[in-house]
C-alpha cells in the first residue's frame, strides 16, 4: 500500500498497517483474470491525511482495466496513520 503525494525526501508519515483485504464480486468470465492481476492497487493520499482530523482514512482501491468488478469492500475500512518524528 503507498500513500500517494507524500514527499519523497523522508518519511513523514506512516500507516498502522500496511496491508488491507479486499473483497470483491466478478463475472466468472473474469474470475482468473482477477485472481492474476498485479493491476490492483490500494492507495491513500497525503493530501487526505493533511486535511484529516480524526486519525483515521480512507484507503481507495485501483482496480485493473478491463475487469468486470463490483461490489469492493477494503477490511479494514479506515486506517489509523502516524506522523513519523526525525530526529536530527
Amino acid at each position: 500500500m503507498q500513500i500517494e503525494g507524500a514527499p519523497t525526501s523522508e518519511q513523514i508519515v506512516d500507516l498502522e498497517q500496511n496491508t488491507v483485504l479486499v473483497q470483491y464480486s466478478v463475472l466468472l468470465s473474469d474470475y482468473e483474470a482477477s485472481l492474476t492481476s498485479d493491476e490492483f492497487e490500494v492507495t491513500v493520499s497525503y493530501d487526505q491525511i493533511r486535511s484529516d482530523t480524526t486519525g483515521r482514512v480512507t484507503p481507495q482501491v485501483h482496480l485493473p482495466p478491463g475487469l468486470s468488478i463490483r461490489n469492493v469492500r477494503v477490511i479494514p475500512p479506515t486506517l489509523g496513520y502516524y506522523n513519523v518524528l526525525i530526529e536530527n
